[in-house]
């Protein structure tokens, strides 16, 4: 379940230099749209209570670094976070980030302080080895926590969130993909396809422009933004190729990764089977 709200968070500006990737040696991977999901992760209707207010960057090794994607000002050290981990908070005058999932006392081991001015590429921590992942957010620079933000079902979002997307593929080296509905409006009016005001909810007129925009390049007429779409229509509009399908993970390569696993599975009982009946 994801929110439609999501559409009212605006993309955080990406710097110049760019950021750099908050986790050195890790693999940049994470799903595009793990803000504004649903938390609990498992809950199904009601049972949602609250929406994800930033990016989880997955696959990560327990005992990897974590360093600071900018130049900021350490705000807070060593807060709590979830099950046992801690985070940082770290701030300079665009952006307020957090740092989360890190191993309690590997910030405090490093010498650091509430407070301290650090460059960008500082190590702030480890990734706790039971977290697996960093979690990430941003804010507005004039924006501060004094604690894990909530998010709950039917609030608006949080005041000054901001959407880490582009910030973090830009940080990756790659190019940035379309996850809100101003940038495909966007996308979709310099192709022609869509004429009304970009920072609309999406909605049918949206889904109208988007079928029209995949029926033009040749594409399955859907009216869903997948990796595919992304692609074709960056090409279209002279960019190099998305990395949503090579690195990035969307809800359509969660499924294909999912149904590919249980095909496995499935597979190698029909092989036992058989070798069983053969004996």
């Amino acid at each position: 379940m994801w929110s439609s709200e999501c559409w009212q968070v605006p993309m955080a500006e990406v710097p110049e230099p760019a950021p750099l990737w908050p986790l050195p040696g890790t693999d940049p991977r994470f799903w595009v749209q793990s803000l504004c999901y649903k938390r609990p992760y498992t809950c199904l209707g009601k049972s949602c209570k609250r929406w994800h207010c930033g990016v989880d960057l997955t696959g990560v090794r327990g005992g990897s670094w974590v360093i600071t994607a900018e130049d900021c000002t350490l705000v807070g050290v060593e807060r709590g976070w979830t099950t046992g981990t801690r985070h940082v908070f770290a701030k300079n005058a665009r952006t307020y980030a957090v740092y989360g999932g890190l191993i309690a006392g590997s910030t405090k081991a490093l010498g650091l302080e509430a407070g301290q001015r650090v460059p960008a590429g500082t190590r702030l921590g480890k990734i706790a080895g039971s977290y697996k992942m960093l979690h990430f957010e941003l804010y507005d620079g004039d924006h501060e926590l004094s604690g894990n933000q909530r998010w709950w079902l039917g609030d608006p979002p949080p005041p000054a969130l901001l959407n880490p997307t582009n910030y973090l593929q830009n940080a990756a080296g790659q190019t940035a993909t379309r996850e809100t509905s101003p940038q495909r409006h966007q996308a979709l009016g310099d192709l022609g396809h869509y004429a009304g005001p970009v920072w609309a909810p999406w909605g049918e007129a949206s889904e109208a422009a988007l079928r029209s925009a995949q029926r033009a390049l040749g594409l399955d007429v859907d009216g869903q933004w997948g990796p595919k779409t992304e692609t074709v229509i960056a090409k279209a509009l002279g960019e190099p190729e998305s990395p949503t399908a090579a690195g990035f993970w969307t809800p359509q390569r969660k499924l294909q990764i999912g149904l590919g696993a249980v095909g496995l599975v499935g597979l190698t009982a029909t092989l036992y089977l058989r070798s069983r009946r053969q004996r």
